[in-house]
């Protein structure tokens, strides 16, 4: 299955998932990249979809959006107080 949005609306899906996942807790409060792949029901994603995905993920990470556990690709992320922003400006 072919991920339904652009990059940029990636990156914003992916911040969004994981912020509600925490409760929209402020940081730290970690969650699985597993779990926020299921709140965005992907289902199974073709393994070039992956990279996509690991790529929006290292774009927040890089831009600040998102924290990560130190892994590569990451295995638990949290959103930042900048990424809180982020999504909070496009609601």
């Amino acid at each position: 299955m072919a991920l339904p949005v652009p990059p940029s609306k990636l990156v914003l899906a992916i911040v969004g998932a994981a912020h509600e996942l925490t409760g929209h807790k402020r940081p730290p409060c970690y969650v699985a990249v597993n779990a926020v792949m299921a709140r965005l029901d992907f289902g199974d994603i073709e393994s070039g979809d992956i990279v996509k995905v690991d790529e929006a993920i290292q774009y927040a990470l890089d831009h600040g959006l998102l924290r990560s556990d130190g892994s590569r690709p990451p295995h638990c992320i949290v959103v930042t107080a900048d990424g809180i922003s982020l999504i909070m400006k496009r609601k």
